[in-house]
């Protein structure tokens, strides 16, 4: 039912996912929380941002709101443009709307939230290089984007890696090629840099730097409650249907098709090294939904059999929302 609901994309549809994200927001507009508060310095736009709205919190939920909305129907256009979904499918954004909204955690203004919008330009720029013969100035947004998201939240440089091993998926074998990266990461740092020389603080930014191995784990932080342990539960066995259906029996003889899925796998995997980043709410680092959006969407469009896949979303919605609707009693 929904599945098949999703797989268009009319007026009924973009006004019901509307109307979904509103239900999963609704107990954060009616008690906004505020804006999450880190004391690292290593999140200069994010800090910036949150010196000014901290004050704020119904502000900055109705922000995060709209922010989100922003993401979820950019994702599904540049998934539709590079044939993961179909072009008249709003599944993409049925998939990011639900992932991203799952906790109250997630339901206000947080780092990964405001450099999400970073990433998914850096997504689309790297699905678009397999059919593109000059990638240079490709390469280097990508690089930016990843620099800028890490300006708003450190962690995210790990996707330095993920760039990198895009370009040798993509083979991109060109020197200069792969200088480019690195040159783009480095350029907003360096103006970061030169703002903070001319603040007269750039020792004390540059010593802060120090303290970063106190915020690494050993092991993942667990998430919070039982109910939001069972709701990730459910989207692990949600995952691992929908890429058993992705390299199941149908078999993609595209082969870009099969370059931007290795690029997902990649995320996937640099998205897991943020786990071990210490933060008061793990769902708020939770950049493994970006790439698990990905699997359940694409999934989507391939389905033959819907009675698994549906009762899944149907469990996971519902728990979902009780997880929400729980923060008004206490």
């Amino acid at each position: 039912m929904l599945i098949r609901f999703f797989r268009s994309s009319f007026l009924i549809q973009h006004i019901a996912l509307v109307l979904l994200a509103v239900l999963l927001w609704f107990p954060s507009f009616l008690n906004p929380a505020p804006p999450a508060n880190i004391s690292d310095g290593y999140s200069p736009v994010y800090l910036l941002f949150y010196s000014f709205f901290s004050s704020w919190p119904f502000i900055t939920t109705i922000l995060a709101f709209l922010l989100m909305l922003f993401q979820a129907f950019y994702f599904n256009d540049f998934l539709a443009s590079n044939h993961i979904v179909g072009r008249a499918s709003s599944s993409g954004t049925f998939v990011y709307i639900l992932l991203m909204s799952l906790s109250p955690q997630q339901s206000s203004m947080y780092p990964l939230l405001l450099a999400m919008p970073f990433v998914l330009f850096a997504m689309k720029t790297l699905f678009l290089m397999y059919d593109t013969n000059e990638n240079e100035f490709n390469i280097l947004n990508a690089s930016l984007y990843v620099s800028l998201a890490s300006l708003i939240y450190f962690p995210l440089i790990t996707l330095v890696g993920w760039l990198y091993f895009s370009l040798f998926i993509l083979r991109i074998s060109k020197v200069r090629e792969w200088i480019i990266p690195a040159i783009g990461i480095v350029v907003p740092y360096f103006f970061l840099g030169f703002i903070y020389f001319m603040n007269n603080v750039f020792i004390s930014k540059f010593q802060s730097f120090g303290r970063l191995p106190e915020n690494i784990l050993p092991i993942p932080q667990l998430p919070p409650g039982v109910l939001l342990i069972l709701i990730l539960t459910v989207l692990l066995f949600m995952v691992f249907q929908a890429l058993s259906v992705i390299y199941g029996a149908h078999s993609d003889r595209n082969i870009a098709n099969r370059k931007r899925k290795a690029i997902t796998n990649a995320l996937m995997f640099f998205s897991i090294t943020m786990l071990f980043y210490k933060w008061s709410d793990p769902m708020q680092h939770a950049l493994i939904l970006l790439p698990a959006s990905v699997y359940l969407a694409h999934s989507h469009m391939l389905l033959k059999r819907f009675f698994w896949p549906q009762l899944f979303i149907i469990v996971l919605i519902l728990l979902s929302l009780a997880l929400h609707y729980s923060t008004l009693s206490a």
